[in-house]
């Protein structure tokens, strides 16, 4: 975060310093965990659930940290500034509104339903085969994570990339105004949060309203072959991504190997480029598409965007894909909703062998949960799947085999699972179905 002293942040979100403080240090970084504050660091004081930051200010500033952003009064921090404000997260809103006014990188901003994170991931491998890269971490993407993003620019970064998540109305705006897109990546709208945006057309428009916040020269990148985000109207460059052929950048002959690598051609304008991603899943293609688009507008080759898709790696438990020697895993945990597994249960079926979906609960859809669940059912069934399982609170309306919880299923595995099966595994995170997917790793059939 170069370039803002205390004394500068203090002024842009009309906090107060504490008297003994009467330095002026340049401050590099946010943080929120005090055990990791070092030189440089603003630690930022949040009251959670469970735990208040308040109470740990003392040992940030001992570990190291420049100075710390408080609501309450603290003594005894000796020389160390502590900035004292009403709102922390309104405070440190203001802060980097302010600070994303003195970067001069380009900062391209993703957002949408599905596969932001992939879609984060795959832009910067494609834009780091010939730019510095800075880019969110892990996804770190909501109120309190995109700060600790931005704050990650530094002086020799060329462009940075953001992730955006959002879950209620108003979040993007105020993500928004933080970022400041030069360009913004839109993956999908779907049934994520619902339970709060309540409907698609609601999703759209939360999603979107980043776009109000964009100056008209910035460019705005959207998948064309979804049926919301074809309706984006704006005074930015507009492009679109996808298989449909009025797409500016589009996908052709796509292919899923055995080893569940996906292939496929890129073409946009007169270009047509073959390329592999070593990993497994239609919605690469998608990832690698929006990748493509951006690169394009960076005046990148066809060489660089075909190495950056080539380097691409699995976050996590994103869809990696394991041969366990005894049965070919999809590991996909981290999270899901109706869309990214209908599109997952998609992907399995061009792999060879006996198919079989093991999916958990949707979380956060209210009063859609039950109808999604019977629907991503019948929906794995009418693909042609060979079984199918459900996990959790709703696994009943997804399957008659069901498992009350993610432990219940783990001694039946050998009876449901045959040798060669490609399986995949598949929920959001706080159903914890990677116990499952660690269980088959070590099945031996």
């Amino acid at each position: 975060m170069f370039g803002l002293t205390v004394q500068d942040i203090a002024s842009v979100c009309d906090g107060r310093l504490s008297t003994t403080y009467h330095g002026n240090e340049e401050i590099h970084r946010i943080v929120v965990d005090s055990r990791s504050a070092q030189k440089g660091d603003l630690f930022v004081a949040y009251k959670g659930n469970n735990v208040d930051g308040h109470d740990f200010i003392l040992n940030a500033l001992e570990n190291g940290a420049t100075a710390a952003l408080s609501e309450k009064e603290i003594n005894d921090c000796g020389d160390k500034p502590i900035i004292f404000v009403k709102d922390t997260q309104l405070a440190i809103e203001s802060i980097m509104s302010a600070f994303r006014l003195a970067v001069d990188c380009p900062v391209i901003g993703i957002t949408g339903s599905v596969g932001k994170t992939t879609t984060k991931e795959m832009i910067s491998s494609v834009l780091a085969t010939r730019l510095n890269v800075c880019k969110t971490d892990k996804n770190l993407n909501n109120l309190i994570g995109v700060p600790r993003s931005l704050s990650g620019i530094m002086e020799d970064n060329d462009v940075a990339v953001i992730e955006m998540g959002i879950s209620i109305p108003g979040e993007m705006a105020r993500l928004a105004k933080m970022v400041q897109p030069s360009i913004m990546v839109f993956t999908s709208i779907g049934h994520a949060h619902l339970e709060y945006l309540k409907s698609l057309e609601g999703v759209f428009k939360e999603k979107t309203t980043a776009i109000d916040y964009m100056y008209d020269d910035a460019t705005v990148i959207a998948n064309g072959d979804d049926p919301y985000l074809r309706k984006i109207r704006c005074k930015q460059n507009l492009i679109f991504f996808g298989t449909s052929e009025d797409c500016q950048v589009r996908a052709e002959n796509i292919t899923i190997n055995d080893e569940g690598h996906t292939s496929f051609d890129i073409v946009h304008e007169f270009s047509r480029i073959h390329v592999e991603a070593p990993v497994y899943g239609r919605h690469l293609v998608n990832a690698s598409l929006a990748a493509a688009a951006v690169g394009f507008s960076f005046g990148l080759s066809e060489d660089n965007i075909k190495e950056g898709i080539g380097n691409y790696q699995v976050v996590g438990r994103r869809g990696a894909v394991v041969n366990t020697g005894s049965i070919t895993l999809v590991d996909d945990c981290y999270n899901s909703n109706l869309d990214s597994c209908k599109m997952s249960l998609q992907s399995l079926m061009d792999l060879p062998g006996r198919h079989v979906a093991i999916l958990g609960d949707f979380l956060e859809q209210g009063d859609q949960s039950q109808a999604q669940h019977v629907e991503i059912g019948d929906y794995a069934r009418n693909l042609g799947f060979d079984l199918v399982i459900g996990i959790g609170e709703y696994g009943a309306f997804i399957s008659d085999i069901h498992f009350r919880d993610n432990v219940s299923i783990l001694p039946e595995l050998p009876k449901l699972i045959q040798k060669n099966d490609a399986v995949l595994v598949k929920a959001s995170k706080g159903v914890h179905l990677e116990v499952v997917s660690d269980a088959l790793k070590e099945l031996l059939l």
